[in-house]
């Protein structure tokens, strides 16, 4: 029997999936294990393609915030529960609470996907450090401050002589802002996954674009902009030109994707490299960056599947910590099960980094109430809202707002008023289409305290 599991990933993480792939059927000699990679940008949509026709995968990936996301999926109509699979024995291979009734593996009470990627280390957003510019300049650790950021990147600049800048903003000016500012989050959230599209406040259910903590913070990088710190080109960087620009130690500091810190490393090995949490305002944290649950869905099966028993049983062989470990190796990214990994090929770099990702994540990261927990249909509403959402975006207006220096605040009460309307709009469609939804899908549980997990 043919079995066809589409992914995506680097070139060699394709080919250790091919390689296991093969010790898989090798076991299973009746069944035929086919790995299917497909450039990221396409997956989705191939995918999709594969479903209309005759040809639909039998194991999907529903991870992060692909088209192929679980809730999507099971909009769909693509995934079949694993239930009957799952033993106990099963769930006691992943950490406390991973399977835990409210989590984002389960939808309407039912169980839909398996972990793979340990949910802090995907969200987790540090502050890439150089350790010995900031030394050469007389700092002995990383800013813990907004002021300590802005007061050593300026200064490095200042100092540098056009060789050594003190930061550089990433790929565009909204990460930055999205980044510093999730990192301090209390109650406003984001209601797709999406680095900032659509923020709304989880007391009030209504859009909040105008937030005062995101207000502050596009305030705070305007500063850092008047002062001429981040390096020339800013606006416009390429991503990889900026980590090799770090590696070369011409960049002290940045915020980024922890994915960079392999790459970093490979460029350039000696480097005295520190991911360090982010930063807080001088006020003090007012919350934390949100996670919507203690582990995320990777693997499912599909409902066109016609051997559901044996792509559970490739599900199975994938959720090993030998696997894992295999995977690590290749990727440098730690999964669910880093802590029971033997390390029989060590690299202390590597795995130095790996326990910075996830003692930093451990700071900066706290689980948050994800709508679908209340009502399965909410994705819909979210689905909807981003599809409508005003134009220019709220990454665009944050863009517009650092790189024309103008007033952030009023470009966000109008962009709430309008999505305000949307969300209106989108409410009233899915009743009329006979789904019992409101805004309290929005409104977040009574019992949710911002400073601690929300694991129900």
């Amino acid at each position: 029997m043919k079995l066809v599991l589409p992914t995506g990933g680097t070139p060699d993480e394709e080919t250790y999936y091919q390689e296991q792939a093969k010790i898989f059927n090798e076991k299973n000699p009746d069944i035929d294990l086919q790995v299917h990679f497909i450039a990221s940008a396409q997956y989705g949509n191939s995918v999709s393609l594969m479903f209309a026709s005759d040809d639909a995968p039998d194991i999907i990936r529903m991870n992060g915030s692909i088209p192929t996301k679980m809730t999507i999926s099971y909009e769909k109509g693509w995934i079949r529960p694993l239930d009957e699979f799952v033993t106990e024995e099963f769930k006691n291979r992943f950490p406390p609470n991973f399977f835990s009734p409210g989590g984002r593996l389960y939808i309407d009470g039912k169980l839909y996907g398996i972990p793979f990627n340990d949910n802090r280390e995907t969200t987790f957003r540090p502050l890439y450090v150089n350790l010995d510019i900031l030394q050469q300049f007389g700092y002995s650790a990383p800013p813990k401050t907004w002021s300590e950021l802005k007061e050593m990147s300026a200064r490095i600049t200042r100092e540098g002589g056009g060789k050594v800048y003190g930061m550089s903003s990433t790929s565009s000016p909204y990460l930055d802002v999205i980044n510093l500012y999730e990192t301090n989050n209390g109650r406003y959230l984001d209601g797709h996954l999406t680095e900032g599209n659509f923020i709304y406040d989880t007391q009030t259910g209504k859009s909040a674009a105008s937030n005062p903590q995101l207000v502050e913070t596009v305030k705070f990088v305007q500063s850092i902009v008047a002062d001429k710190t981040f390096m020339p080109g800013w606006e416009s960087v390429d991503l990889t030109k900026l980590y090799q620009q770090f590696a070369a130690g011409q960049v002290a500091m940045f915020i980024g994707q922890n994915w960079v810190a392999p790459e970093i490393n490979r460029l350039n090995p000696n480097i005295n490299m520190m991911l360090a949490p982010m930063p807080v305002p001088d006020s003090g944290r007012k919350g934390y960056k949100a996670i919507y649950g203690v582990s995320e869905p990777f693997y499912g099966i599909t409902s066109k599947s016609k051997y559901p028993e044996a792509a559970w049983k490739a599900i199975e062989f994938f959720s090993t910590p030998e696997f894992h470990e295999g995977w690590y190796n290749v990727v440098q990214l730690p999964t669910v099960f880093f802590d029971q990994y033997k390390f029989e090929k060590p690299d202390e770099r590597r795995d130095q980094i790996a326990r910075q990702i996830l003692d930093g994540a451990s700071v900066d990261l706290r689980v948050a109430p994800y709508p679908t927990q209340k009502n399965p249909d909410a994705e819909k509403l979210l689905s909807g809202i981003m599809a409508n959402a005003p134009k220019p975006s709220l990454n665009e207006l944050i863009n517009m707002a650092i790189i024309g220096n103008k007033d952030f605040e009023a470009l966000a009460k109008d962009y709430d008023k309008k999505m305000e309307t949307v969300i209106d709009q989108q409410i009233e469609k899915l009743r009329k289409e006979g789904i019992d939804i409101s805004r309290d899908v929005l409104i977040a549980p009574d019992d949710w305290n911002p400073a601690e997990n929300y694991i129900k």
